[in-house]
C-alpha cells in the first residue's frame, strides 16, 4: 500500500484539517476550521499556544483495526437505540451488524483476509477517528452485482464537523463509481445527524417509510434456527422431505 508524507506546517491562525485519500492519492481534502488546536492523539493535547495541522488519513481497513471499529459500530447502534428503542433491539447489532463486519474480513470461500476491500478507516497518527462499511460486492472475489449499499458509517465524537464523513462518503461514491453500481443507498433515520451529510453529498430521497405502534422497547430479534415450523426458514426442509418421499417412491415402483 501506497504512503503519502505531505509537508504539513505548523500555522499561528487557523487549525487545518487535511484528508490524504488513499484510494486517491492526487487529491488532498483540506478543512480549515476558526482559531482552535487539533489534537494529534486524544490522549496527548496540543500544547498551550500552538495550533496544528492534522493529517487524517482514508484507507482500507485492516485485521489489527477490527476490535476498534466494531466496538465504535456497537456504540452507533446503542445511539440509534437511544433514539428509537422501538426500533433497534438490544441485541439487534450483534444479530444483524455483526456478521457485515465479519465477512468484511472474508473472502467470497469464507477464508479470511489481512485488508478488507468494503471497510475503509479514517485515521488520525495512529488512532481510527471514522469508518465507513459497504457492500461486501465490493471484493473482487464477489458475484456481479449492481447495487451498493452503505452498511454503517461512524466518526468519533471529539472529530466530528472537520469533514471527516463526508470524506468517508466521497470514497464510496468513487468506488460506486468505479464499480459501475446503478445506485449506492444509505438508510437514515429519522433524527439521525447523517441526513444533513447524504443530503449534501448528492444523495437523493428514495422513500419513506411511516410507523405505527406502541413506543416499547423492540423485542430481541431471534435466532433463524428458531424459527417456527412453517417459517420461511424451514422450506428447506420441506424439500429434502419431498425428495426424501420420491426417492423411496422410486424405489417402491422398482420393486414391482
Amino acid at each position: 500500500m501506497r504512503t503519502a508524507s505531505p509537508d504539513f506546517a505548523a500555522t499561528s491562525a487557523f487549525e487545518s484539517i487535511a484528508i490524504w485519500n488513499l484510494t486517491d492519492p492526487g487529491r488532498v481534502a483540506t478543512n480549515d476550521r476558526a482559531p482552535g488546536c487539533t489534537v494529534i492523539s486524544l490522549d496527548h493535547p496540543c500544547p498551550a499556544g500552538h495550533i496544528w495541522a492534522m493529517k487524517v488519513t482514508i484507507r482500507q481497513a485492516e485485521t489489527a483495526d477490527r476490535a476498534t471499529i466494531a466496538a465504535a459500530s456497537r456504540a452507533t447502534w446503542e445511539e440509534h437505540r437511544a433514539r428509537q428503542p422501538y426500533s433497534f433491539p438490544e441485541n439487534g447489532w450483534d444479530m444483524l451488524l455483526a456478521r457485515d463486519h465479519e465477512i468484511a474480513f472474508r473472502d467470497a470461500k469464507g477464508q479470511p483476509v489481512a485488508v478488507s476491500e468494503n471497510l475503509y478507516v479514517a485515521e488520525a497518527g495512529t488512532q481510527i477517528v471514522g469508518f465507513i462499511l459497504l457492500s461486501w460486492h465490493l471484493r473482487a472475489d464477489a458475484p456481479p452485482y449492481h447495487k451498493g449499499a452503505v452498511s454503517d458509517i461512524w466518526v468519533h465524537e471529539d472529530w466530528r464537523g472537520k469533514g471527516i464523513a463526508k470524506e468517508l462518503v466521497a470514497t464510496a461514491k468513487e468506488l460506486a463509481d468505479a464499480e459501475d453500481w446503478d445506485e449506492l443507498t444509505a438508510q437514515v433515520w429519522e433524527g439521525a445527524p447523517s441526513t444533513r451529510l447524504f443530503v449534501e453529498a448528492g444523495f437523493q430521497r428514495r422513500s419513506t417509510i411511516w410507523r405505527y405502534g406502541p413506543d416499547r422497547p423492540a423485542r430481541p430479534l431471534e435466532p433463524a434456527s428458531e424459527t417456527p415450523d412453517g417459517g420461511t426458514d424451514s422450506w428447506w426442509r420441506w424439500a429434502v422431505l419431498a425428495v426424501i418421499l420420491a426417492c423411496f417412491a422410486v424405489i417402491m415402483i422398482s420393486q414391482q
